[in-house]
């Protein structure tokens, strides 16, 4: 049995009549939206991304007076306790719990400046240091040679000291020699004023020639250095590297003179310009009496500076007896005086 085929189904008739035509309007904008859209698909430049900054971003925060701050206010602590892990979903890992870092601790106050302690410092000040403007300084008079031990680096030799004092003028000349071999010498000469000695001009020695000087010109009240331009203002009674020899006991002798014996702890302070520029201000500080000598100290000027001890003896118009330098744990030297008799002086360095 066929089956009957299935009936044929006419097209629809168009509508009669002209059909309507796009707007040409509508038509170029959307062109033109296209034709955007693909410039900025295809033709806009790739920019690299802006890097981050690897270092931390510094403020500068002035704060104000305390006096003006007003007072911080309390602010409840958030909540610290851990929240609960998050649910996995199926076929993914569990993520871990995120803890909030705790609050920041409140910033703690200064501590309050700490009080000297008295068993340390004592409730009594130092006594300042007294100078040449403070006694009628009046440095000793006479004129002598002498020979003391040298003691440095492992070794023991000699040294001599010449010196004239009188109310003219003054002149010492110092010669070292070790056994190995001679030391530079120092000489220093020049006058007396109101203040005690007055240098003129301070040498280090090599035989009989000078090798480096300074001078004193006193009317122009100014130091200057023979191995430099540089020039030093002349502060009163500024001695040299051996001028204070002499010095250093007139002031401790003036002292006792007008003021009665020196206690432990007095300070005596002299000025000192250095051969290679630059004035000290030398402070000897008195420790007391030892086998009738008056010790005296001067600390250092610096972790690499020399502390230096000199001994004076009062019988000798407190001139110095022994001498020690000393530059932190290294050996430094020493000087002990052995006689005042007229002798031979050490060979000169070369």
């Amino acid at each position: 049995m066929s089956r009957a085929p299935s009936p044929i189904t006419a097209a629809p008739t168009p509508p009669s009549g002209p059909v309507p035509r796009p707007d040409r309007g509508l038509l170029a904008a959307a062109g033109a939206a296209l034709l955007a859209h693909a410039w900025l698909l295809l033709g806009w430049p790739e920019r690299e991304p802006r890097p981050l900054h690897s270092a931390p971003l510094l403020l500068s925060v002035r704060e104000a007076p305390a006096a003006d701050r007003a007072p911080p206010v309390a602010t409840r602590p958030r909540d610290a306790r851990p929240r609960p892990a998050p649910i996995a979903r199926p076929g993914e890992a569990a993520p871990e719990a995120v803890t909030p870092a705790p609050p920041l601790p409140a910033p703690a106050e200064a501590a309050p400046p700490a009080r000297p302690d008295p068993d340390v410092a004592g409730d009594a000040e130092a006594p300042p240091a007294v100078g040449a403007p403070d006694l009628a300084a009046v440095p000793p008079l006479g004129e002598g040679v002498w020979r003391y031990r040298l003691r440095q680096a492992g070794e023991e030799g000699v040294a001599v000291l010449r010196w004239q004092s009188r109310p003219q003028g003054y002149e010492l000349t110092l010669r070292r020699r070790l056994p190995s071999h001679p030391l530079p010498g120092w000489r220093s000469e020049g006058g007396r004023d109101a203040l005690g000695l007055a240098p003129q001009r301070f040498a280090v020695l090599r035989g009989p020639r000078e090798v480096q000087a300074l001078n004193f010109r006193r009317d122009q009240g100014l130091i200057s250095y023979s191995a430099s331009t540089e020039l030093q203002p002349l502060a009163p009674a500024t001695q040299d590297r051996l001028s204070w020899w002499l010095q250093l006991p007139a002031l401790l002798q003036a002292w006792q003179a007008q003021r009665g014996t020196p206690l432990a702890g007095q300070r005596f302070e002299i000025p000192v310009a250095l051969i290679r520029g630059g004035l000290h201000r030398w402070q000897f500080s008195v420790l007391g009496q030892e086998a009738g000598l008056w010790h005296l100290q001067r600390g250092a000027l610096g972790p690499f500076d020399a502390r230096l001890d000199v001994w004076l003896d009062p019988a000798r118009q407190f001139l110095p007896v022994r001498l020690h330098q000393q530059i932190g744990d290294e050996d430094g030297w020493e000087m002990e005086l052995q006689d005042e008799l007229s002798g031979p002086e050490p060979a000169a360095a070369a």
